[in-house]
């Protein structure tokens, strides 16, 4: 995560976003073969959960456990990639957070900014 963009203007034309998310965990070799929740979660200004045009959460929460494949060195990390699509969000002015979650723990936060397009600054 923290790739891509820091801020969304709001246009008149232009008052949804579509946002993905992608990343890799890097799981520690003594941490492999155990049932792990990964968690992202989408907070606004003040500091809830953005909710999509339907009324659902940003917020996507799902177990996922690794093995180690045969010949895997000991002590490497294995990687999990992922990636989520948010769709149609409809946000107001502000600085938004995603945060990344591993076993409740907060692991990695990225913020953007959500500014309204003001035609006297061009």
């Amino acid at each position: 995560m923290g790739a891509g963009w820091s801020k969304f203007v709001l246009t008149p034309e232009r008052r949804t976003l579509n946002i993905s998310v992608a990343g890799l965990i890097h799981v520690p070799w003594d941490q492999t073969n155990q049932r792990t929740t990964l968690e992202l979660a989408l907070h606004d200004p003040d500091g809830l959960l953005v909710e999509n045009q339907d009324g659902k959460k940003v917020f996507f929460k799902s177990p996922f456990e690794i093995g180690r494949p045969p010949g895997t060195l000991k002590g490497a990390e294995l990687d999990v990639p992922f990636a989520f699509r948010f769709e149609q969000l409809m946000l107001r002015e502000g600085r938004f957070e995603f945060q990344l979650s591993i076993d409740n723990e907060v692991l990695y936060q990225n913020a953007f900014d959500v500014i309204e397009y003001d035609p006297t600054t061009v």
